[in-house]
C-alpha cells in the first residue's frame, strides 16, 4: 500500500491547487498553516527524536505540494521567528526548485511573487535571517526570468544610481 500522510486536518490528496503562488489560497492554506506552524515547533522544539524526524518527514513531503508556495507566505506573518524563518526558507527552496528545473510554472505566475516578495522585505516585522533567505528567491526569481519571462528584471528590482 501507499504511505500514510502525516496531515490531517488539510490532506495533502487535495493541496494541488494550481498556481497558488500569487497568493490566493483561502481557507484550505491557513488551515494548513496552522497545520505546518505545529509541525515547525515539533521539528524544533520537541524533545523526541520520533517526533522531530515524524515532523520533518512531513513538511518535506508538504514542501512538495502547490499548496506549500501560500503557505509559505502565511508563515512568514507569524510571530514565531522559528516558523517565520521555515517559511522564507520554503519559498526559497519552492523558487530554487522551479529555477533548476526540477518544477514547471510559467514565467508570469513566478514573477507575481514578486511584490509579495518585496512587500516582506520592506516590513520591519520580518527578522533579517527571513530577509536574507527572501532576498535570495528574488534573485533567484529575476535571474530565472530575465532571459524570457522578464527582461528588464534587475533594473526593475534595483534603485536607479544616485
Amino acid at each position: 500500500g501507499g504511505r500514510r500522510s502525516a496531515w490531517g486536518l488539510a490532506s495533502l490528496a487535495g493541496t494541488g491547487v494550481g498556481a497558488d503562488v500569487g497568493g490566493r489560497g483561502g481557507a484550505d492554506a491557513s488551515a494548513m498553516a496552522a497545520e505546518v506552524r505545529a509541525k515547525v515547533l515539533q521539528l524544533y522544539q520537541h524533545n523526541d527524536p520520533a517526533v522531530k524526524q515524524a515532523a520533518d518527514a512531513a513538511l518535506r513531503e508538504f514542501q512538495e505540494t502547490e499548496l506549500a508556495w501560500r503557505v509559505a507566505r502565511e508563515l512568514l506573518a507569524d510571530g514565531d521567528t522559528t516558523v517565520q524563518f521555515f517559511g522564507a526558507q520554503m519559498l526559497y527552496s519552492k523558487v530554487q526548485q522551479v529555477a533548476k528545473g526540477y518544477q514547471v510554472m510559467q514565467g508570469a505566475v513566478l514573477k507575481e511573487l514578486v511584490p509579495a516578495l518585496r512587500t516582506q522585505l520592506a516590513s520591519a516585522a520580518v527578522p533579517q535571517q527571513c530577509k536574507q533567505r527572501l532576498v535570495l528567491a528574488t534573485a533567484a526569481v529575476a535571474v530565472h526570468l530575465c532571459a524570457k519571462d522578464w527582461p528588464s528584471a534587475v533594473a526593475d528590482l534595483l534603485p536607479p544610481p544616485g
